[in-house]
């Protein structure tokens, strides 16, 4: 049974993401997890300057992350929590997946804030780049219906075998043909082959 982790911060980034993860996850199976880091700023700004003092902003927030917890588990079927922590971003979200062992994170590729001159947001990437388990980033217009194909880049590094076993593991159920690339920068030659597990 899996563990997801979807950090919410009520962006369509962020939405389209949980929507991402709970179908996945009906087909994977398992319970998830919404976390919210909360920052006065931050919320202040989602909420377009309205006046509030923190507390109520506290609140709404929570409010807000019960009923899509409940919108999850009456539309999908599955366990849904939330998790609402006061701080700042930063490390946060890798930190509370490590310590309580969620098997993934599902996240959008930007956030609140964010900027149309990049690919994936700062806190995405600092996301990625501190934690220790899978990150799966979903872009905006992403929509999930099945993993009929999954492209593997290989740089042909020691850790390439045993991430190889994590994702055949972990697709297994969607019986996806993987596909491994790898980009040669010295003389321009792609590598491409091609793995099919059988039906």
């Amino acid at each position: 049974m899996d563990k997801f982790l979807c950090p919410i911060d009520f962006s369509a980034y962020s939405l389209n993401a949980l929507e991402y993860a709970a179908k996945l996850l009906q087909i994977r199976k398992g319970s998830m997890t919404l976390i919210h880091i909360f920052s006065e700023k931050e919320f202040l700004h989602a909420l377009e300057g309205q006046k509030s003092d923190f507390n109520d902003l506290k609140d709404h927030a929570k409010e807000k992350l019960s009923s899509l917890a409940d919108e999850i588990e009456s539309e999908y079927g599955f366990e849904c929590d939330f998790v609402l922590s006061i701080g700042e971003v930063n490390n946060s979200i890798s930190q509370y997946a490590i310590k309580n062992e969620f098997d993934l994170i599902v996240m959008g590729t930007q956030g609140n804030g964010y900027s149309r001159k990049t690919i994936i947001g700062s806190r995405t990437l600092r996301t990625v780049q501190n934690a220790t388990l899978p990150v799966l980033t979903v872009p905006l217009d992403a929509d999930f219906k099945n993993w009929n194909s999954v492209v593997y880049a290989s740089d042909y590094s020691d850790q390439d075998k045993i991430t190889m076993q994590k994702l055949v593991s972990f697709i297994y159920p969607f019986r996806s043909r993987i596909r491994f690339v790898h980009v040669s920068h010295s003389n321009i030659i792609a590598f491409y082959s091609s793995f099919s597990k059988s039906k």
